[in-house]
Order: C-alpha cells, then structure tokens, then sequence
C-alpha cells in the first residue's frame, strides 16, 4: 500500500485520490468514504458529520462564532451556531463547575 492511502482505494503514485473516469465526483467520494470506513473498522459517518465535527472543533479551540460561519460557508450566523456548532460534554460540564463555584460563592 502506498503512503496516503487507505487499503483498496485507488491512489496514485503521489497518494492522491484518482477518480474513475465516468463516475460523479461525489458518488466517488462517498464510494471511497464508504471503502474507507470498512476498511479501518470506523463508525459510519457522512461528509455532513464531518462538517459539524469540523465546526464543533473549531469552538472548542475557540475560535470567534463568525471566523467558523465564513469557514462553513453560511449566509448567517444563527445557521451555525444551531445546526454545527454543538457544545461537547466536555464544555457543558466546565460552564456547570463554573455555576457551581460561582453560586458556593455567593
């Protein structure tokens, strides 16, 4: 198997995808998605999960709400901040720590 590449998914010599001739190129992505997962034993997952993975990632590390609604190309930013951008468990239970200390404080 060449470097970058992922079991039976075609590559080239560089480790690039190649796309078959005739095929769309997003009904070959979503192919080689597919081959990719069953290949590594992954969950199932979309391009879509990616997305909001992608964004979820990006308020966590904290970036600003409208430098991640440019990146996902969104017209506003209520779209993002709704649908992409989901608070990990991990920050719902640091603002309730917060809550906590500050209401002990009180």
């Amino acid at each position: 198997m060449r470097p970058g590449c992922a079991g039976k998914v075609p590559c080239s010599t560089e480790g690039t995808l190649e796309p078959k001739r005739g095929i769309e190129p997003l009904t070959y992505a979503l192919r080689v998605l597919k081959n990719i997962i069953k290949t590594t034993g992954l969950p199932a997952f979309t391009f879509h999960d990616l997305r909001k993975t992608h964004a979820t990632m990006l308020v966590e590390a904290g970036y600003d709400p409208k430098v991640i609604q440019q990146r996902m190309g969104h017209a506003n930013i209520e779209t993002t901040l709704k649908f992409y951008a989901q608070p990990t468990k991990d920050r719902l239970q640091a603002a309730a720590d917060v809550a906590t200390v500050y209401l002990r404080q009180g």
